[in-house]
């Protein structure tokens, strides 16, 4: 039995609920971007993308300007972020505020449902990275800061701009470049700016992910 690749699972679901999926993206955009060039109808399709990915002003974390999610397949990002569907980019700016503190850290250590435990055996190589390379005991929730926007919008400060990926620069490759020029150039007609999240409500982020994997405080 041949199973269906990422890509064809998400021309199916989109194809079979038109109008009703929004996608999150979390890693690099390669699965997205094989999705669109197996269906080029598949923005008409989706009613929302939301990308963990990029960077304003924050420096990168791969390099000193990519994030790692668009610099490890930098021409699938630039795919996704031009595409004609409604998308939203949470950049390194929002998700780097949203380190977990240590009653954060108490919580889910004393966590007792499945999700909790999961969370729990997860986290500790990630708090060793983020120990080596930030030298503090704690990490930034990324990804799960994404799903949150895609949830709960009113939680994310937002600039719409149109998103440009840098594919060949030898020091640069894999930079986003957000145009807030008044006088962007304007994206191919019909094609709308990217809702770039640059802050975020980083008490609120954290406390709807512990209530979700952890439990809500009783």
């Amino acid at each position: 039995m041949v199973r269906a690749s990422a890509a064809e699972q998400l021309v199916q679901v989109a194809r079979t609920h038109p109008g009703e999926c929004a996608i999150l993206a979390t890693g690099p955009c390669t699965n997205l971007a094989l999705a669109l060039l197996m269906e080029p109808e598949l923005p008409c399709l989706v009613r929302h993308v939301v990308v963990m990915g990029g960077a304003v002003a924050e420096p990168g974390n791969v390099t000193t300007a990519a994030e790692a999610n668009v610099y490890h397949d930098p021409e699938a990002a630039e795919m996704v972020l031009s595409a004609d569907w409604p998308v939203t980019m949470v950049t390194l700016d929002a998700t780097m505020s949203t380190w977990l503190e240590p009653p954060d850290l108490d919580r889910i250590e004393s966590a007792t449902t499945p999700p909790g435990a999961f969370v729990r055996a997860s986290l500790h190589h990630y708090l060793r990275f983020h120990r080596e390379n930030y030298g503090r005991n704690s990490c930034p929730l990324h990804d799960p800061s994404a799903a949150v926007v895609l949830a709960h919008p009113s939680v994310a400060t937002c600039v719409n701009a149109p998103v440009k990926v840098e594919l060949r620069g030898e020091h640069t490759r894999g930079t986003t470049v957000i145009d807030r020029r008044d006088n962007a150039d304007p994206k191919p007609s019909g094609t709308p700016d990217a809702r770039v999240v640059v802050a975020l409500d980083r008490d609120r982020v954290v406390r709807e992910v512990l209530d979700t994997v952890v439990g809500p405080r009783i």
